[in-house]
């Protein structure tokens, strides 16, 4: 679809492309170790979410990557199952042609603007760095089994949720929370982008075009923290769902998370209406109206995980061993083409 669709467009606005086809999980990021930014003017992912979830981890995980990234926009073509960020850009398109050329138009024109990223700490120290948002409980389970039920055709969605009624409930999960609520007051300390000599590219019509509309950012904010702000609590719930600012239309320009919180004890009727409309209707936003929200600076999650069992965080439509982990938003980090018209405000 990339090679019939997208390529030629940006072929006929005369932009050099290399084509780098992925082999296997976390050849990205393996990729990215080595691109350097004097010898790259954009990187272009066609791709799902998880695609653009190694790109983004790739690109944050690189030595001096605050250079890297700011020197180096990033453009969303869909070619994936599912590509969130690319909704969220472009509005939905049933028309997937369509959709394509219309991200494609998005790099030719050149129109780029920062956006926040989502960095999930571990444990191991294997950070990584998110567009969307990360979701755990009931509903994420289900759609991890639903592939288990094959033989089911198009109603296996339908039976996975019939059979999550039929086990063990409720199905909830307890978490151990610590949050820094937005309503905390913080100061805002300005830390300027770490130097490094300049060096020239060579010239492109692409670098002009770009390089002439992208907004220099020199300094990167973060918040000062400290212990006395911090909230601790136990909670269970069938769903927790941790949402980029990205995604969020009150927030003002504010930098937050938003995090919904599921139910602890809901009626089983509830929770099959609820998996067969998420099965029925893909949605942009992860969660439920219905789930309560609270909005933070920052966020630390360690599950309480029975003997025996097993829990993932779905990360950008990516599964994750569930572990502790503290998420947050780093404002501003990525250059992305978009359309001019795009939902997506920034300040």
């Amino acid at each position: 679809m990339f090679e019939k669709n997208a390529a030629p467009l940006l072929h006929l606005a005369g932009i050099v492309v290399n084509i780098v086809k992925t082999e296997y999980e976390g050849q990205v990021k393996q990729l990215l170790t080595v691109l350097e930014k004097e010898h790259t003017d954009a990187i272009v992912v066609a791709g799902g979410d998880g695609t653009l979830l190694e790109t983004v981890t790739g690109m944050m995980r690189k030595r001096n990557n605050q250079k890297f990234c700011q020197a180096v926009p990033v453009g969303v073509i869909p070619l994936g199952q599912q590509n969130r960020f690319a909704t969220l850009l472009f509005g939905e398109d049933p028309n997937q042609v369509k959709f394509i050329m219309n991200a494609s138009m998005a790099v030719i024109k050149s129109v780029i603007k920062p956006v926040d990223v989502l960095e999930i700490k571990a444990e191991d120290g294997k950070n990584t760095y998110a567009m969307s948002g990360l979701q755990l409980g009931v509903y994420n389970d289900a759609e991890t089994r639903k592939t288990k039920y094959w033989y089911f055709g198009p109603l296996k969605s339908y039976w996975t949720y019939l059979r999550t009624a039929m086990k063990k409930w409720p199905p909830a999960v307890t978490l151990n929370v610590e949050y820094v609520p937005s309503s905390a007051d913080l100061t805002i300390k300005k830390v300027v982008a770490s130097s490094e000599k300049k060096q020239v590219k060579k010239w492109s019509l692409f670098n002009f075009l770009y390089k002439s509309k992208m907004p220099d950012l020199s300094y990167v904010e973060e918040y000062e923290i400290e212990d006395k702000d911090w909230i601790q609590e136990q909670m269970s719930t069938i769903e927790l769902t941790v949402t980029s600012s990205t995604y969020q239309t009150d927030n003002l320009g504010a930098s937050i998370l938003d995090i919904g919180i599921g139910p602890a004890l809901p009626e089983k009727s509830s929770v099959i209406k609820e998996g067969w409309s998420r099965a029925k209707h893909r949605r942009l936003k992860l969660g439920s109206q219905e789930n309560n929200h609270l909005k933070a600076y920052k966020l630390k999650l360690s599950p309480e995980i029975e003997e025996g069992e097993e829990l993932w965080y779905n990360v950008d439509g990516e599964a994750f061993e569930a572990r502790p982990i503290e998420i947050s938003i780093i404002k501003k980090q990525l250059q992305m083409f978009h359309p001019p018209e795009s939902v997506i405000s920034y300040i």
